[in-house]
């Protein structure tokens, strides 16, 4: 049975970003920003963190809590896979 993981904050971000109709230069005007962020966020590759973190939460309509309890990863879930990947390599290593 695979495993079922929580969305990433990535996915979190993007989801509701467009459900909001936002376009991510909007979004990272509203963070005060600049949208390379937004992208990174988005992708997994950076979390934001302290100021940013209160602010995108604001702009999102979301508990701050939501971003920072989110597990690390980009909309597509590419960290996840690679997660998997690892554990399953490790394990055969084993």
């Amino acid at each position: 049975m695979p495993t079922i993981h929580p969305p990433t904050i990535g996915a979190i971000i993007r989801a509701r970003r467009t459900e909001l109709g936002l376009t991510a230069s909007a979004l990272a005007r509203a963070t005060d920003v600049v949208p390379a962020a937004v992208a990174h966020w988005e992708r997994g590759t950076r979390r934001p963190h302290g100021q940013s973190m209160r602010r995108l939460a604001a702009a999102l309509q979301l508990p701050v809590e939501t971003l920072r309890e989110a597990p690390t990863g980009g909309a597509d879930g590419e960290a996840a896979r690679d997660d998997a990947k690892a554990a399953e390599r490790e394990g055969s290593a084993a």
